[in-house]
């Protein structure tokens, strides 16, 4: 992430020409890239065909269309399958998907040969794509003027219990084709999500973070399915954790972040993200003349244990229930939760008093900007398990996501279930 945006590599075509060096280019369509802008998420283009340098920068890929599938780009989808990095894949991006995972099935019957020589192979013995029979359905020319868009348009069946239904919440639904090839068939790996009316493959997916479309969604003016890119990119941020939800292992970078009011050395360390995310908003929070640190944010198993044991004994249980989670039930084992404390009148406060109630105000309705939100707000006690924490924020991996919770009262529990 940048900024903690998502950042999503856009892959280009490759006009090039044997003479001209300045027309041997990348070429991007800039709608992807506004699309991906509209959804607050960062697009950048992959520039070359070793896309290796890439990989560690992009949280998420779009492969769309063009006139030719660049076998080199196969290391992003090794790159998605492997760290479960959301691609969106459309037209040809989605012809690539199913190749690839075509060559990966073909792979298990000829085990001595490299996927290229696979391909050569299959290439003529068993196509992976062909040529559309009806293409007055599939191939229209189409600019951005709206009776154009309309012509263009034809129908397609949606599998209910598919992703693509999911983003859409539609059996049917009218899109834009622009394509002569169609995939000739997809690997058992692959689900088959969506058919137009002459049986054309029109979406597949690989379990709930691998999408092609033969469609082109940038052409329209909907968001769903570019949003649904942005969000699975930030699904590690959007872990839940509560007393039913234990604290599941993750690969989290933990951070040292030098708090001056922290409880105990490494209680204010916290994940990378989070703590670039919580400068920013800290620096925020003082342009409008509140002091903040961090009281707490990232604690060990240990370290919640030896909390539960000290409100235990200090308290009786019906207090511990609402306030202290358990050891392996706390969201400050995962890094991305922080207590907040204010200074006021020379003294550091992280309640809500009198004294605190216009910046625990300002909090709740400005952490948003940078990721965070109340993680236990007023009024939903029974939803969360804890009482009210003003102080308690939540690193949720986009602003994009923390203002719609926000506008909309919502617990992460309650996002989570009416996420799509």
């Amino acid at each position: 992430m940048i900024r903690n945006k998502v950042v999503v590599g856009i892959l280009p075509t490759f006009p090039h020409s044997e003479t001209d060096p300045y027309g041997d280019t990348a070429s991007f369509v800039q709608m992807y890239s506004d699309k991906v802008k509209e959804c607050g998420g960062i697009p950048i283009g992959i520039l070359e065909k070793d896309a290796s340098f890439y990989t560690s920068i992009c949280d998420a890929y779009i492969w769309p269309g063009g006139s030719k599938v660049h076998r080199e780009f196969f290391l992003i989808l090794q790159d998605a399958i492997q760290n479960k990095k959301p691609i969106l894949g459309i037209c040809l991006g989605a012809q690539a998907i199913s190749i690839f995972f075509n060559l990966l099935e073909d792979k298990k019957k000829y085990p001595d040969l490299s996927l290229e020589e696979i391909y050569q192979k299959m290439k003529e013995e068993n196509p992976y794509l062909k040529e559309a029979e009806n293409v007055s359905i599939h191939s229209h020319i189409v600019t951005k003027e709206k009776e154009s868009i309309l012509n263009a348009m034809h129908e397609i069946t949606i599998q209910k219990n598919s992703l693509l239904y999911q983003i859409y919440q539609t059996e049917k639904m009218n899109v834009v084709s622009l394509h002569t090839i169609t995939i000739a068939h997809a690997s058992a790996d692959l689900m088959i999500s969506a058919k137009s009316s002459d049986g054309v493959i029109e979406a597949i997916e690989y379990q709930d973070f691998i999408l092609g479309v033969q469609f082109h969604p940038e052409i329209l003016p909907d968001l769903q399915i570019f949003e649904w890119l942005l969000e699975t990119a930030c699904r590690k941020y959007l872990l839940l954790v509560n007393k039913k939800e234990k604290v599941q292992k993750q690969d989290f970078l933990i951070v040292h972040y030098d708090s001056t009011i922290a409880e105990s050395l490494g209680q204010s360390d916290m994940e990378l993200n989070t703590k670039e995310a919580w400068l920013s908003l800290q620096a925020f929070l003082q342009s409008h003349g509140f002091i903040v640190d961090v009281n707490s944010a990232y604690r060990s198993s240990q370290v919640q244990q030896e909390i539960w044991d000290f409100y235990l004994n200090k308290y009786n249980d019906d207090y511990v229930q609402k306030y202290v989670a358990k050891p392996g039930f706390s969201e400050h084992e995962t890094g991305l939760a922080i207590d907040v404390s204010v200074k006021v009148n020379e003294k550091w406060m992280d309640e809500e008093t009198d004294q605190t109630a216009e910046f625990f105000t300002f909090l709740a309705q400005n952490a948003w900007q940078f990721g965070f939100i109340i993680r236990y707000p007023k009024g939903k006690e029974e939803v969360t398990g804890y009482s009210y924490e003003p102080w308690h924020i939540r690193y949720v991996g986009s602003s994009k996501i923390a203002k719609k919770i926000m506008e909309n009262h919502l617990t992460l529990e309650e996002y989570l279930e009416r996420k799509f």
